[in-house]
């Protein structure tokens, strides 16, 4: 994978195993978005939504709250538009796949990969612990395999900031 900065935005090169691993976690974030908050496990609440829109921590009569919990799922809607975009070009049948992303889109690409990492770290109950260990040690595969999500999407996400400034591998 190489991250390069081009005018107006920067360009994501990508191995044909890569975009199959990012095109199967956008189709999961796509999935993701469209669970009803309150749907949601307490643990993603907890990473997904500001506290005080949490079940436990909110009455149902709270129009704050409502209203802060539907501005995340419209913001989550317009996501998932983008979302819908980006799995089809990562689709190509081709070896190399090149994903250019707009400035102006770039902290949106940000924030749906860190949505990811933290849905699934939530979701397994990954602490720092568990990142700090070897992967060959992980017994659970899905564990492992969550993990391994995790550093792939933090790695993207570190060259997504460090393509801001130059190009990289």
């Amino acid at each position: 994978m190489q991250v390069n900065r081009i005018e107006g935005g920067i360009e994501i090169i990508l191995f044909r195993g890569e975009a199959t691993l990012l095109q199967d976690i956008f189709s999961r974030i796509l999935s993701n978005y469209s669970i009803p908050p309150d749907e949601l496990s307490d643990a993603v609440q907890k990473v997904w939504y500001p506290k005080n829109i949490q079940k436990e921590d909110r009455e149902d009569s709270d129009d704050l709250a409502d209203v802060i919990r539907d501005d995340f799922q419209i913001y989550r809607s317009e996501n998932s538009l983008k979302l819908k975009s980006w799995i089809s070009l990562l689709r190509a049948d081709q070896q190399i796949i090149t994903w250019r992303v707009e400035d102006g889109e770039i902290d949106r690409v940000l924030t749906i990969l860190n949505d990811h990492r933290l849905y699934r770290a939530a979701e397994l109950g990954v602490g720092q612990d568990e990142m700090d260990r070897d992967l060959e040690e992980i017994e659970d595969d899905q564990l492992r395999g969550g993990i391994l999500e995790i550093h792939f999407l933090a790695w993207l996400i570190e060259l997504v900031l460090r393509g801001g400034d130059k190009g990289v591998d």
